[in-house]
C-alpha cells in the first residue's frame, strides 16, 4: 500500500490551485446555496410565533415552509460540493 505522506507530498495540488477551484462559478454557486439556506433556516423558524389565531397559524405555516426550504437548500449545497469535490478528484487522478 502506498504511502499517504509520501502520496500528499507528490501532488500536484498546491495552495494556489485551491483557490483556483474554490472561486470556480460552480463551486461559488453551491456555496451561495449554502448560505441562502442557512440565511432561511434562522428566518424559518416557526417556534416564535403564536398559534392562537388563523392569522398566527398561516404565519407558522410559512415559517415552516420556508424552514424545509432552507434545510434542503443547505442539504443540497453540501450533497452538491462533495460530489464535484469527488468528480474533479477522479479526473485529477485520471
Amino acid at each position: 500500500m502506498v504511502d499517504p505522506y509520501d502520496t500528499v507530498r507528490e501532488s500536484p495540488v498546491d495552495f494556489s490551485f485551491a483557490v483556483a477551484y474554490a472561486s470556480q462559478p460552480a463551486v461559488r454557486r453551491l456555496v451561495i446555496l449554502q448560505l441562502v439556506g442557512a440565511i432561511f433556516v434562522r428566518w424559518g423558524d416557526p417556534s416564535d410565533r403564536g398559534t392562537e389565531s388563523v392569522v398566527g397559524l398561516i404565519w407558522w405555516a410559512i415559517d415552516l415552509g420556508v424552514l424545509l426550504a432552507g434545510i434542503a437548500l443547505v442539504v443540497t449545497g453540501i450533497v452538491g460540493l462533495l460530489l464535484k469535490l469527488v468528480t474533479d478528484a477522479n479526473r485529477l487522478a485520471a
